[in-house]
């Protein structure tokens, strides 16, 4: 199973006929099957310097991100609860 270490979001509101619904669109990095944790690691470091450059603020100011940085554990919580959210709304619509 792939090792998630990382992601990215920002906020969109979906209007609907009976109410706002605001979720997160979010990209990761998941790492493969293995990895050590001195990798992911790394890869946390260089993606958090990266992060911590004008160039990226540029980006993502210029894409409508929010400046949201989940590593490790964090991300993985955050997946949990984006999968609690978009499932249970499901339900409620009707696709579960």
């Amino acid at each position: 199973m792939a090792r998630p270490f990382l992601s990215t979001q920002f906020w969109q509101t979906i209007s609907g006929r009976r109410r706002i619904v605001e979720t997160v669109e979010s990209g990761g990095f998941f790492g493969v099957p293995g990895l050590s944790d001195e990798q992911k690691n790394a890869y946390i470091a260089a993606l958090k310097k990266m992060y911590d450059t004008p160039q990226w603020s540029t980006v993502r100011d210029r894409n409508g991100c929010v400046d949201i940085f989940n590593a490790d554990a964090d991300f993985v919580k955050f997946l949990e609860g984006q999968e609690a959210q978009i499932g249970g709304l499901m339900k409620e619509l009707g696709f579960l």
